[in-house]
């Protein structure tokens, strides 16, 4: 699941991403509406996890209502 989103990024998206992993540093990327990819995330608390690979991370954004 987290391999076929990352290779369904744009470039741009995807090297912002490898950056962050290799900084290590937080970075999420919206890439289906309420729907993220995360590397460094953990527990944020607007954000449900829902698979978690490693520092990878897919989940749902929670909803503000």
């Amino acid at each position: 699941m987290i391999k076929e989103i990352l290779e369904a990024l744009q470039p741009e998206q995807y090297k912002q991403f490898m950056y962050a992993f290799e900084q290590e540093f937080a970075q999420i990327i919206i890439y289906e509406p309420g729907k993220f990819i995360g590397v460094n995330v953990g527990s944020i608390g607007n954000l449900d996890l829902i698979n978690q690979e490693g520092v990878w991370s897919v989940g749902k954004v929670k909803s503000a209502n």
